[in-house]
């Protein structure tokens, strides 16, 4: 958002200072307790290896007391049309974000889901399951072109690869498991 100055101030550490942090006895406004909401969401997006734009499009979203518009989440947080464009349309898919009808608008309006259960799922079956599926591809290949070589390393490395593809597959099951229970 197109602000002065943070509402909070992080270090390195990612740790809020003291004196910014509320504990100095201030009041606070929505605007600087929004900016921190926010920072939060777009940590969390880093985390799972999501674009920065996309933690604060569902932040502003998500902080928000009403329902808002494309026009909006471009103004307030001041990106391109583009990064809204595809930050919304990847919210929307993964199930964080829907759109509402407003009467007498045209316009989609966004608000942000606020079950856990569709939150955890949508982020871990995007970040996660994506990942496993294509790199199972991926690592089957490498283990036929490691078979298909000579060299004494490429066995040694083929031997590592049999350890990935097990804990590949582990994982699979593991996430299997959580997202039949997320259902």
């Amino acid at each position: 958002m197109k602000q002065a100055s943070p509402a909070v101030e992080y270090t390195d550490n990612g740790q809020s200072s003291p004196a910014a942090n509320g504990s100095a006895g201030r009041t606070v406004s929505f605007d600087e307790v929004r900016r921190q909401v926010i920072e939060l969401c777009v940590g969390m997006s880093k985390v799972i290896g999501m674009p920065r734009s996309v933690g604060e499009i569902f932040g502003f979203i998500f902080s928000s007391a009403e329902p808002k518009t494309f026009d909006a989440v471009v103004q307030e947080l001041g990106i391109s049309a583009g990064s809204a464009s595809h930050g919304l349309r990847y919210l929307r898919r993964i199930g964080v974000i829907r759109s509402v009808y407003l009467a007498r608008d045209r316009r989609d309006h966004f608000t942000a889901e606020t079950s856990f259960h569709v939150l955890l799922k949508g982020f871990l079956g995007e970040a996660v399951m994506t990942h496993l599926v294509t790199s199972h591809d991926r690592l089957e290949k490498l283990k036929e072109s490691v078979k298909a070589g000579d060299d004494a390393n490429l066995e040694t490395l083929g031997e590592k690869l049999e350890v990935l593809l097990e804990w590949h597959q582990q994982a699979r099951k593991a996430m299997d498991l959580v997202m039949t229970e997320l259902q």
